[in-house]
């Protein structure tokens, strides 16, 4: 059951939030790596300067 339901939503989260258990055995929560988690959309977040000054 836990596939079928994990299929139909496939592809539609728009956010990848990566846990770091340094951060969690520090007892810093939330516990997110920044630098590795993300959106699908950054672009519409930011004006397009902004990437392309980072190199994106």
């Amino acid at each position: 059951m836990d596939d079928v339901i994990f299929e139909e939503f496939k592809g539609t989260g728009n956010m990848e939030i990566v846990l770091d258990r340094k951060l969690a055995d520090k007892r810093t929560f939330p516990s997110i790596d920044i630098n590795r988690s993300g959106t699908r959309k950054e672009e519409l977040l930011f004006p397009k300067q902004t990437f392309s000054a980072c190199g994106f």
